[in-house]
């Protein structure tokens, strides 16, 4: 595979010529100062805002163990509920490209990689256009998940535990921990990926 192929993310049939080339490589190495001062500074606002929601988090757990709502298996799925868009709301807010290489905006790619992350977002062409908001989206949805996970679950936990069998009530559980991990994590990145490039 030749440093052309990579750069446009697809196999080339035919020899890419070198200004071509040169453009590719200048596209995806160009950064100005502007842009780094612009990019610290977002990050520095994100950073807080997901030190506040892990501090809201960590309260609200410890609030529902101190009402007992919570036994071994129930605090695992809320640590698991919490720490999922925590860690990724992490990346996003902290480490996430604020830019695309130029050779997005050139080509048809769906996926995202840095560092140990990838993010395969199949169907939706990433841009420079798209992809501010579908870091905004990202990082909203997945703070607003960690901060909201532990109320819906004492809503629950009050209307329904009380009201189901013990296996019954693990299982319903599960099931909406699941499609609420699946639904807050990726539906978001889609809407604001398709929204933005109409």
């Amino acid at each position: 595979m030749t440093v052309s192929e990579l750069l446009r993310g697809e196999r080339l049939e035919q020899a890419v010529p070198l200004e071509e080339v040169e453009a590719l490589v200048t596209g995806s190495l160009a950064l100005t100062g502007q842009e780094r001062s612009l990019r610290a500074a977002s990050r520095r606002r994100w950073g807080l805002r997901l030190a506040a929601v892990c501090v809201l988090a960590a309260l609200e757990t410890a609030l529902l163990a101190a009402l007992d709502l919570l036994d071994g298996e129930l605090l695992e799925l809320l640590l698991l509920a919490e720490g999922m868009p925590l860690a990724f709301g992490a990346w996003f807010c902290l480490a996430a490209e604020e830019t695309l290489p130029a050779y997005y905006d050139q080509n048809r790619i769906s996926h995202y990689a840095q560092g140990p992350v990838r993010l395969d977002l199949a169907g939706l062409r990433l841009t420079n256009r798209n992809w501010p908001a579908i870091l905004r989206a990202a990082r909203v949805s997945l703070l607003v998940m960690a901060a909201a996970y532990p109320l819906l679950y004492a809503l629950a936990a009050a209307l329904l535990a009380p009201r189901l069998e013990r296996e019954v009530w693990l299982w319903t559980w599960n099931a909406v921990t699941l499609v609420w991990l699946l639904a807050g994590i990726f539906l978001p990145l889609y809407r604001a990926g398709r929204h933005d490039m109409d």
